[in-house]
């Protein structure tokens, strides 16, 4: 409510509303608790990922990654309306997280074992060029859909398409 108006709606001549609890509030308190849930699994997560490529191979970790993109773009456009629930939103980006920690480390062990020795490095750099690239456009393409529902959609289709991808492919190294 702006200052000045009251709660009785008399045009601004009353007692400004004070909301004692806005005090004790960060002014991104918001955008700290939404973006949390991201952030953790994000952090916490790859020292388990290099493992599971390490145990299970990298295609089923990749396939898994894409897995949680297909969930996450589920979970999303599933968000009708103007106020999803929290909970909601929160698995969406756990999800999200789960996408990304999953696939990068799959990608650069199939990208290790498939290159030849002599053009490692140039494997390991083309791909994280390519991994780059791809966020950037990501996000620009997902920052300019209005809704929730609209990012879920396209979030579904490309990852269906890269879990597709990956199933096709066969490798030729490692596991």
């Amino acid at each position: 409510m702006p200052l000045g108006d009251d709660a009785d709606g008399a045009g601004g001549f009353g007692e400004p509303e004070f909301d004692e609890f806005a005090l004790l509030q960060l002014p991104c308190d918001r955008q700290f608790r939404q973006t949390l849930p991201l952030t953790f699994p994000v952090c916490v997560m790859p020292f388990f990922t290099g493992r599971l490529v390490a145990r299970h191979g990298a295609r089923p970790v990749l396939l898994a990654g894409m897995g949680a993109s297909v969930v996450a773009g589920v979970l999303l456009a599933s968000c009708a309306g103007g106020h999803p629930p929290l909970a909601l939103v929160v698995a969406a980006e756990l999800a999200l997280a789960a996408t990304g920690t999953l696939s990068i480390p799959g990608a650069a062990a199939e990208m290790a074992a498939s290159t030849p020795p002599e053009l490692a490095a140039t494997g390991q750099g083309a791909l994280n060029g390519v991994r780059q690239a791809g966020s950037a456009l990501g996000v620009a393409v997902l920052g300019t859909l209005g809704s929730l529902p609209g990012a879920g959609g396209v979030l579904i289709v490309i990852g269906l398409m890269a879990f597709a991808a990956v199933l096709a492919t066969g490798t030729r190294g490692g596991r």
